[in-house]
């Protein structure tokens, strides 16, 4: 199997474990896991303000993710520059969501998630895949 194959492999396989952790708790409920979201909407006020900006900040984040991925897919240079952009307007975003409450399983695929980013990221820079951005 060629580099450029294994490289969009990875990317896609970041995409479906990242999904698959936000969905993994309405397929495979956990008891525990419900008790802690209705204890945590208790202790929250009635009144859960979604502001403009935080709904458009998560359609921003959206939208460049795909950018990125699609970018990635097709080995174009912004799409590298698109993903890093991705963690840099991410990290601050995850930063002010505060705490959340996620399953084991949920959690395992998320850091999964995480770890095929990270690869992808040391990757797209190191030959031979660095070489098909510059084509």
């Amino acid at each position: 199997m060629n580099s450029r194959k294994l490289f969009r492999i990875l990317v896609l396989l970041s995409l479906i474990l990242t999904v698959m952790s936000g969905i993994c708790d309405f397929i495979f409920p956990n008891e525990i896991v419900e008790k802690l979201f209705t204890y945590s909407f208790e202790l929250q006020s009635i009144d859960i303000e979604v502001s403009l900006l935080d709904v458009g900040l998560l359609v921003l984040m959206l939208v460049l993710l795909l950018v990125a991925l699609i970018g990635l897919l097709l080995f174009k240079n912004w799409g590298r520059i698109a993903f890093i952009l991705c963690g840099v307007v991410g990290f601050p975003i995850i930063m002010m969501n505060g705490p959340y409450i996620a399953s084991g399983l949920s959690s395992v695929l998320y850091d999964l998630s995480n770890i095929s980013s990270g690869v992808i990221l040391a990757t797209m820079y190191l030959s031979p895949i660095s070489e098909e951005f510059n084509i």
